[in-house]
């Protein structure tokens, strides 16, 4: 911390993070009602407003990736352009920055204009050709692993990092790879110290993940002297009050352009002197300069990427009378979600339209899921910023959906995964449409459920038979990572995709599902497609979610034993083992006893 009093020694720091591409402003609801939040033209606004002679303007990585603005990522860097326009002085990496592939990032950092500056001091290049790609670009655009600023009569260093868990969410890393942020960070900021940097700032796409009891950044700052403050993202965590650990100072804003944070704090004491999350909205007026190059880049969206699919950037697709349940609303559990049945449904009709019949089980992950649809007009912005992510291997905007064959038995360990690890990781729950099942928490882990049901011919439930193949559609991301299951597993859950007709296949491209005119179904256009199924109205079938995941309370013995798992069968047999080694020492017991007595 910085040694004695000088002239303005409080430093005033403005902060986003996980903005994802909410360049324009966007319906959710807060305070019970439904809200226009968000928008860059109201953000720069808000920056102009509380800027200071001491400020700093950062943001945490994820800029990219959640609105139609996806379309031209690549060609026109809308997100890196437009914060260098508003005034950000710095920013770091985060894993959606990566969602197109290494080089669809390099691509997309030649053509920033005037960015701010980008930071990271962990990033690792080989020599592959799209690392290098990706070197050359940051090196253009004068990526560095830390920045030194005078600020306020104090010599400030500001650094950036990429999160292990960020770091494996990659999608598309290639080859390359982030060292461990921790040796990072003690180096770099032993390098800063060395230059005479008397307070430090880093920007950690980490996290705060409120279901962790050790949290990566919170674990940053215990182990790493010397940190003034972190700006933590990734984890889309809301802070209202900062977390002091290690006399550093944790402060995290959440994600989508909900809040710009407002931090000043004591650079001699490293007290905290005021810390607020302003609320994005339309208390502020846009600014025209901003709204002007917004304009600008929605007519490119529209020639770019939107003309293919003979849509219309401002279209209205149907309305609805209810809000459906938000994943990403502060407040997620293990449970069922009536817009993941609006999504997983819209992937079914897909594949009845492609030709699989009716009996199709579709199924999705809530970390793909990424907004809702609220009461009035839903437009075309509203539905793709529900499933904005991914690409086609042909690098075409938006995961691909692939139909897939899943046995009983597989299907029954994707239950297992959901009820035992999506309680861990919720934002890793899975839904389906024409599955449901059966658990309990009073079951063993990865044994907690009892009964699987699809549906028959008829449209009724019944159960699973584990020796059956059922006709399943995803997106391509969950048909590469299902066979990686095995692996991670070390081969005590194998699950794999195959073809029509039972066959394992290795290329998640030879299933890509096609609509009758041939052309590869995105999950964004069949949600499109869907929603204009309608005709009009949004089905008030979808007001309540329906019961995909069924606890049953009322366990009894025969339900506890029901259908084991491989674990629970396992499991039981240890169970049966150790009673057996129990009364056969207990016979011993006694028979010695008895002896003693003769």
């Amino acid at each position: 911390m910085a040694n004695g009093i000088k002239n303005g020694n409080f430093l005033r720091i403005l902060f986003t993070a996980d903005m994802h591409d909410r360049i324009l402003p966007y319906k959710a609801v807060r305070d019970g009602k439904i809200q226009m939040i968000g928008g860059y033209a109201r953000l720069k606004t808000m920056i102009d407003r509380y800027r200071t002679d001491s400020c700093v303007v950062v943001d945490g990585g994820d800029y990219s990736m959640g609105s139609l603005f996806n379309g031209i990522y690549s060609s026109s860097a809308p997100d890196l352009t437009l914060l260098g326009m508003m005034g950000y002085d710095a920013v770091t990496i985060g894993n959606h920055e990566f969602d197109y592939g290494v080089e669809a990032f390099a691509e997309m950092l030649e053509n920033a204009v005037n960015p701010p500056q980008i930071l990271c001091a962990n990033i690792k290049f080989s020599n592959a050709g799209d690392s290098y790609a990706l070197k050359n670009a940051l090196d253009n655009t004068g990526c560095l692993p830390y920045m030194i600023r005078e600020i306020g009569g104090f010599r400030v260093g500001i650094t950036g990092l990429m999160g292990s868990e960020a770091a494996g969410d990659i999608a598309y890393p290639g080859s390359v790879k982030f060292i461990k942020e921790k040796t990072a960070l003690r180096r770099t900021v032993s390098e800063m110290k060395n230059k005479g940097c008397e307070f430090t700032i880093v920007l950690s796409h980490g996290g705060m993940k409120e279901t962790s009891e050790n949290p990566e950044d919170l674990q940053l700052a215990e182990s790493v002297d010397g940190v003034d403050v972190i700006i933590s993202s990734h984890s889309h965590t809301v802070l209202k009050r900062p977390v002091v650990k290690n006399d550093t100072v944790i402060c995290s804003c959440g994600a989508n352009c909900v809040y710009l944070g407002l931090l000043d704090i004591n650079m001699i004491d490293g007290s905290v002197l005021r810390y607020e999350l302003i609320p994005v909205d339309d208390k502020f007026e846009e600014s025209p300069e901003i709204n002007t190059k917004i304009d600008e880049y929605k007519k490119k969206v529209q020639s770019e990427f939107l003309d293919g699919y003979g849509l219309k950037f401002d279209s209205i697709l149907c309305s609805s009378d209810i809000c459906l349940d938000d994943l990403h609303d502060g407040s997620c559990h293990f449970g069922n979600y009536s817009i993941a049945d609006l999504v997983t449904d819209a992937y079914a009709h897909a594949a009845g339209e492609a030709g699989l019949g009716s009996n199709v089980i579709a199924i999705d992950a809530s970390g793909i899921i990424r907004d809702s649809i609220y009461a009035g007009d839903v437009t075309l912005m509203d539905a793709y910023n529900v499933v904005p992510l991914g690409r086609s291997s042909d690098g075409s905007i938006g995961y691909p959906l692939i139909y897939t064959k899943l046995s009983g038995r597989e299907l029954r360990e994707l239950c297992e995964i959901d009820a035992s690890l999506g309680r861990r990781r919720e934002d890793s729950q899975l839904f389906f449409s024409g599955l449901r099942y059966t658990y309990s928490d009073k079951r063993a882990v990865m044994n907690r459920v009892i009964d699987v049901f699809t549906k028959d011919e008829k449209g009724e439930w019944k159960a699973i038979s584990d020796s059956d193949y059922y006709t399943a559609v995803c997106n391509q991301y969950m048909a590469v990572m299902m066979p990686q299951i095995t692996s991670m597993s070390r081969g005590f859950l194998t699950i794999d995709i195959k073809d029509k007709d039972g066959n394992k296949v290795s290329d998640p491209d030879s299933l890509l599902l096609r609509d009758k005119h041939g052309k590869i179904v995105k999950e964004w256009t069949a949600f499109v497609d869907y929603l204009l199924s309608f005709k009009g109205k949004l089905p008030g079938a979808y007001a309540a979610p329906r019961p995909c995941k069924i606890e049953e309370k009322n366990l009894t013995p025969r339900t506890y034993l029901k259908n084991p798992s491989k674990f629970g069968k396992v499991l039981y047999g240890a169970g049966i083992a150790a009673a057996g080694a129990l009364t056969l020492a207990g016979a011993a017991i006694l028979s010695s006893a008895n002896n003693r007595r003769k």
